[in-house]
């Protein structure tokens, strides 16, 4: 064997074992672990008056929908949509623990307790009602499809059925669907050790009726690779969701890839699939928080309206 052959060989072994360590250390949970223990303030001096948990209930109604907000976001993803339903069901959107307060009480927390106060939330609720509905937004709908996956095997705790809208499962998925987004998303754990939170430029761009309320201009690498965590956790359990599912999407949304879409719809067990794909190419905005834009929040509600009321027949 030649001299160069060999150097070949030692250099090609190399990448694959410094690879491995690389996928091993960001992508799975090697030596990862974080507490689901986490406090709320009785009063919490909150962002704006918009940022503050909100729920609505009346005795007679049997029927509670549940709406979970997205990372860094606040319940207000969902105010508008939500605030539609007040006649015909109970509502409630909890905050989740360090949001809609200060960037620095964000900083302490992580996926796991974000994921316990919804779950804490829910089994509250699921226990009360007859019929109980989850709309989550982003990250709130991995968290309501983990929640369907972690209450799979008892059916009076199983939710009614789960809103989906723009959820993360995966940012690249290379393999059978193609997807490589954001190659530095492959090394969140590295960079959270390195620069744990940084400032970036928010770009000036068309808001479409948009008045979002939460974290914007800066990025925590420690939330975003504790995230990426619990969306591997949900992602593995995805087989165990059996609930009628209303997912929705646009194209071309800037943070979380179309795909997830039709990867939800491949991995879940439900016999009841129904998706809607938004079509958003005109706006230079970031597609993805669909539920405020005045383009597309009455179309959300009417998919959300319209899937209720047929399982509720």
């Amino acid at each position: 064997m030649g001299k160069n052959i060999k150097v070949l060989i030692i250099v090609i072994i190399t990448v694959i074992v410094l690879w491995s360590l690389v996928y091993l250390f960001n992508e799975t949970p090697f030596l990862f672990k974080e507490s689901e223990k986490y406090s709320l303030s009785e009063d919490p001096v909150l962002l704006c008056p918009k940022a503050g948990a909100f729920s609505y209930t009346t005795p007679k109604k049997e029927t509670m929908i549940l709406f979970l907000h997205g990372y860094k976001a606040t319940p207000h993803d969902w105010r508008k949509i939500a605030m539609a339903f007040k006649k015909k069901a109970n509502i409630a959107a909890p905050l989740y623990p360090g949001h809609g307060t200060s960037e620095e009480e964000f900083q302490k927390t992580c996926f796991s307790q974000w994921y316990a106060c919804a779950r804490d939330v829910y089994v509250k609720y699921r226990k009360k009602y007859k019929r109980l509905y989850i709309c989550g937004l982003s990250m709130g709908a991995t968290i309501a499809l983990g929640l369907a996956e972690e209450f799979s095997n008892d059916k009076k705790m199983l939710p009614n059925g789960i809103v989906a809208v723009s959820t993360p499962l995966f940012v690249n998925k290379i393999f059978k669907y193609s997807v490589l987004y954001d190659w530095r998303f492959y090394f969140t754990r590295f960079y959270s050790w390195i620069v744990p939170s940084f400032t970036h430029h928010i770009r000036n761009v068309d808001k479409d009726g948009s008045d979002w309320v939460g974290y914007d201009g800066r990025k925590f690498m420690k939330q975003i690779h504790s995230l990426k965590m619990g969306m591997a956790r949900v992602r593995k359990g995805l087989s165990r969701v059996r609930v009628p599912l209303l997912v929705l999407h646009s194209k071309y949304d800037k943070t979380v890839p179309l795909e997830n879409l039709y990867y939800i719809a491949d991995q879940v067990s439900s016999k009841d699939i129904r998706t809607r794909i938004f079509d958003l190419t005109e706006w230079e905005h970031g597609r993805h928080v669909i539920t405020l834009y005045d383009s597309t929040r009455d179309k959300v509600r009417k998919e959300i309206e319209k899937f209720i009321e047929e399982l509720n027949k």
